[in-house]
């Protein structure tokens, strides 16, 4: 496997694979990896929070309540509490344990805000699973590289959207051309892109580029190749926009070549 794919994909397809035969929530219960700037997006609150707390709710059969301290908070207002959707008797079932301590991706819903399982949010820990340490170091950098990437656009000012929920396709003069590229360290960059009423792109700014300029140069070249953004059977939209872009870059481990993502691993 790690033939075709770089050591630090492995490990993150071992992490989930560990995630879905040790944890008796997991059964049957599938979740589809949405980017992270959509899922920014979309959420009213974002932060690391620390769990000191977790109780039952009479009158919300499928819901906790968790008593918090937030570490950080990259968006939406401060709180002492936030709801987790529990779901204890589905095959979705997820209760965070007090004491530990998660970067949260919630939504506001009937002026209640909650997460649940497939929000995206991650524990922030390097013991995960106890006696798989290759699984747990993988977790923890992925959720790191999240919180890297959270910490910028906060300090930055940018506030992610991307309100018509268009994409962009990267294209590639030629195939791999984004592999094999010498680093250190994982890292992202982030573009902002406007987009007129009829998809066309009419400008590409770098917010956030690699350490390799060259890098960086390739990346955003390809985007302009595209020309224009897309939707699935949409050709125009109401207003001008913009969207934001975010890209991973992964190193070389053990002979892998490394590797520019748009999925945050």
């Amino acid at each position: 496997m790690s033939g075709f794919f770089p050591k630090r994909v492995v490990l993150f397809l071992m992490a989930a694979l560990f995630f879905m035969l040790f944890s008796a929530e997991s059964y049957a219960c599938s979740c589809g990896h949405e980017l992270i700037v959509n899922r920014v997006a979309k959420a009213d609150f974002v932060a690391n929070i620390t769990i000191l707390k977790v109780s039952t709710i009479d009158t919300l059969e499928d819901y906790h309540q968790l008593d918090i301290e937030i570490n950080e908070l990259f968006k939406g207002s401060d709180r002492n509490s936030i709801l987790v959707h529990s779901f204890l008797r589905s095959s979705c079932a997820f209760l965070p344990n007090e004491g530990t301590t998660w970067l949260v991706f919630a939504t506001e819903y009937n002026n209640k805000v909650s997460f649940g399982y497939c929000s995206g949010s991650k524990q922030v820990t390097k013991n995960r699973w106890a006696g798989h340490s290759k699984a747990n170091s993988s977790h923890f950098r992925s959720v790191s590289i999240k919180l890297e990437f959270l910490d910028f656009v906060k300090k930055s000012g940018i506030i992610l959207k991307n309100d018509f929920k268009l994409d962009l396709s990267l294209k590639e003069k030629k195939e791999g051309e984004l592999k094999g590229w010498p680093g250190e360290e994982s890292e992202f960059a982030l573009f902002e892109v406007s987009v007129n009423e009829d998809l066309k792109i009419t400008k590409i700014a770098r917010l956030k580029g690699f350490q390799n300029r060259r890098l960086t140069r390739l990346v955003k070249n390809r985007l302009k190749r595209s020309k224009n953004a897309f939707k699935w059977k949409v050709s125009s939209i109401k207003t001008p926009t913009t969207i934001h872009l975010a890209f991973f870059y992964y190193p070389s481990e053990n002979g892998g070549e490394s590797l520019v993502s748009r999925y945050d691993l």
